[in-house]
């Protein structure tokens, strides 16, 4: 009688492993379609076309950030705010390359604001094809923030085009 107890406390534990399991890939795939479908905080004549999957879905970029971007309206110019780990601003670049033309971020505070003057203009129907690099990529606990492991570099809080 004591084994028939165990055998049918083992099922369930094992129906419950199970189901924990099917919860996990459901989770991870539910993840992984977010990262794919992340839109960027986009301001302006534009549509966001495409972006390279990211590898964390709270929009901290590890080093590299490549995107697409579909001109509704002539744009002559570019705002972006970027943010950084606190203890990396210092010594954080963040090239951007537009359409074949590279700019440069430099950090000197944790939030900047970098306005990027584009000429020629990107017209109307055209796109304009955005990579941005940051130079130094460390995690949380690197920086002495947290104990968050995953290597960052930068974080786009938004984009405006006018």
């Amino acid at each position: 009688k004591s084994l028939e107890r165990r055998d049918r406390h083992l099922k369930r534990l094992y129906a419950r492993e199970i189901a924990q399991a099917q919860t996990i890939n459901t989770l991870k795939d539910d993840l992984s379609r977010s990262r794919k479908n992340f839109r960027l905080n986009i301001y302006g004549y534009a549509d966001q076309l495409s972006i390279n999957p990211l590898p964390f879905s709270d929009g901290w970029i590890s080093g590299n950030l490549n995107l697409e971007i579909a001109a509704l309206e002539d744009i002559r110019q570019i705002q972006i705010n970027t943010v950084v780990p606190d203890s990396a601003h210092y010594h954080q670049k963040i090239s951007v390359l537009i359409n074949g033309t590279l700019h440069s971020i430099v950090h000197k505070q944790e939030n900047v604001s970098t306005i990027i003057n584009l000429s020629p203009r990107v017209e109307k129907k055209a796109k304009l094809i955005m990579s941005m690099t940051g130079s130094v990529a460390g995690s949380g606990k690197e920086f002495g923030l947290n104990e968050d492991q995953r290597k960052i570099s930068f974080r786009i809080k938004s984009v405006f085009l006018r």
